[in-house]
C-alpha cells in the first residue's frame, strides 16, 4: 500500500509520506482508518468530516416549514405578554410591600385578603411537600 503524501482528513503535508500505521502530526488521525490516496484515474474523494455527527437526521421539508412557522415570533404579541407580566409583577410587589408594612401587634394584618387564605396555603404546603419525604412534609 502506498504512503500518504497528505493527510486525507486535514490536508497536512508532512515532510515524509505517512504509512498505514502512522498518525497525522497535525490532527492525529490514523492513516489505516482513512481511505487510501486516490489513484489518478479516480475522482478525488470528499474530505472526511472532522467529527461524525451524532445528531438525528435532518427533518423532512414539511417539518422544516412547520418548525419555521413555530419559530416565527409575533413581536407585538410578545411585547404585550412582557408588558402584561411586568404589570402583574409590579402589582404583586406593591401588594407585598403593603402587607409587609402592616402592624402585627395591632392585628391590622387580620383584615387583609391574604390573612384569610394563609391557613389554606400553609396546610396545602404540607400535602404538596410530602412527596419529598417526612421531614419536608412536616417542615
Amino acid at each position: 500500500m502506498a504512503g500518504f503524501a497528505a493527510c486525507p482528513k486535514c490536508g497536512h503535508r508532512p515532510p515524509q509520506a505517512l504509512g498505514p500505521a502512522d498518525a497525522c502530526p497535525a490532527c492525529g488521525a490514523y492513516m489505516h482508518k482513512l481511505r487510501p490516496p486516490a489513484s489518478p484515474t479516480e475522482r478525488p474523494a470528499a474530505p472526511v468530516p472532522a467529527r461524525v455527527s451524532t445528531h438525528a437526521p435532518a427533518a423532512p421539508p414539511v417539518l422544516d416549514r412547520e418548525l419555521a412557522a413555530l419559530q416565527a415570533v409575533d413581536v407585538q404579541a410578545e411585547r404585550g405578554a412582557v408588558l402584561g407580566r411586568a404589570a402583574v409583577l409590579l402589582a404583586l410587589a406593591v401588594w407585598g410591600l403593603r402587607l409587609a408594612a402592616y402592624d402585627i401587634a395591632t392585628g391590622e394584618i387580620g383584615g387583609s385578603f391574604m390573612h384569610g387564605i394563609l391557613l389554606i396555603i400553609h396546610e396545602a404546603g404540607h400535602v404538596f411537600f410530602r412527596i419529598l419525604g417526612e421531614f419536608m412534609g412536616i417542615a
